[in-house]
């Protein structure tokens, strides 16, 4: 007899939300760190992080030594998730996302899009699964973080969002 572990699966994707105000939309001022998570609250079913993607829009041309067209970071970006009151980095705390190019430093895939001629879409990939072999696991209360601490108001969207399964063990 086999088990169909197929139907234990339930596709899973959300946008990172902002622990302050609840917001998908990561284009504020954040003067004090701001942490853009998801927390994982089933306390029944294990969640597997396969991919992260993260979307910036701006409207002029995006520049190497800048976050966008035109935002110049000073603390940059961390991503990390918290495994049973652990931090696990997935950028390092030393090397945080300070400019488009620092994305190039990390196992991910960027994609630069254009639309109308001043509308710039960057998009980066991180496929846990196939560029990394690993799944990212979440147990109940466990929470998946990017955490920003600069001023993102130049941008005109900005948005994390992530995908896997959850897994009824």
């Amino acid at each position: 007899m086999t088990l169909n572990n197929e139907l234990k699966k339930t596709y899973f994707q959300t946008f990172l939300k902002s622990e302050l105000t609840n917001t998908k939309e990561a284009i504020a001022d954040y003067i004090e760190p701001c942490k853009f998570l998801h927390v994982h609250k089933d306390k029944f079913k294990k969640l597997f992080i396969q991919r992260l993607t993260i979307t910036i829009q701006d409207n002029a041309i995006m520049k190497r030594q800048m976050y966008g067209a035109m935002c110049k970071l000073k603390n940059g970006i961390n991503i990390y998730y918290m495994n049973k009151n652990e931090k696990v980095n997935i950028t390092n705390e030393e090397f945080p996302i300070k400019s488009n190019c620092d994305w190039l430093f990390y196992s991910c895939k960027t994609e630069l899009s254009k639309f109308n001629d001043n509308h710039n879409f960057y998009k980066i990939t991180f496929d846990f699964t196939n560029q990394m072999g690993m799944n990212l696991v979440l147990d109940y209360n466990d929470s998946f973080v990017i955490e920003l601490n600069d001023d993102f108001t130049n941008l005109e969207a900005q948005l994390f969002n992530i995908e896997g399964f959850t897994y009824r063990i």
